[in-house]
C-alpha cells in the first residue's frame, strides 16, 4: 500500500476547503523494512550501517508535472541514491517522504514494487521516474 499518511490527508483538505496554510514541507527521503499503517504508525525505518535519510526537495528539479488520470501521479525526475551501506540494511520494502532528516513527521509513503535487500557494501538507489506519488485512487470515495 502507497500514499498520503491521514495527517496529511487531513493538512491537504484544509488547506484546499479552509485555507489553512499547509504546516509541513516535504525535505528528505527515508528507506522502510516495515512499511507505516495508512495512519503514518508502525513502521520499521533503516537504521545503522551509515544509513541517513536523503535530501530531496519538494521543486520541478526533482519532481516532474503530474499526470492525470485515475489515480494522478508525479514521479521523480532524478537518480536518488543513498549512502553506501557499512552494515546491512536489511530487505528495503518501501519509501518515505519526511518534514526532516531525523524524526519529523512522515507525509507520505510508497511501497516497492519488488523488495531490496540492502547488505553490507550496497547501494540503494531509486533511477528517475522510480519514486512515484499517487493521489485520488480508484478506490477513493466522494459524497
Amino acid at each position: 500500500m502507497s500514499g498520503w499518511t491521514d495527517g496529511e490527508e487531513q493538512d491537504i483538505l484544509e488547506y484546499w476547503f479552509s485555507g489553512t496554510a499547509l504546516p509541513n514541507t516535504p525535505t528528505h527521503i527515508g528507506l522502510f523494512t516495515v512499511n507505516p499503517a495508512d495512519d503514518g504508525t508502525g513502521s520499521t525505518e533503516v537504521t545503522g550501517g551509515s544509513y541517513a535519510r536523503e535530501a530531496w526537495a519538494k521543486n520541478g528539479t526533482n519532481w516532474g508535472s503530474s499526470a492525470g488520470g485515475a489515480p494522478s501521479t508525479i514521479e521523480s525526475l532524478l537518480d536518488l541514491e543513498f549512502t553506501e551501506a557499512t552494515a546491512d540494511w536489511g530487505t528495503i520494502t518501501g519509501w518515505g517522504y519526511f518534514t526532516a532528516s531525523s524524526a519529523g513527521t512522515l507525509l507520505f509513503f510508497g511501497a516497492l514494487d519488488t523488495s531490496k535487500d540492502i547488505d553490507n557494501g550496497d547501494t540503494a538507489k531509486f533511477t528517475a521516474g522510480n519514486l512515484v506519488a499517487k493521489l485520488g485512487d480508484p478506490g477513493d470515495t466522494y459524497t
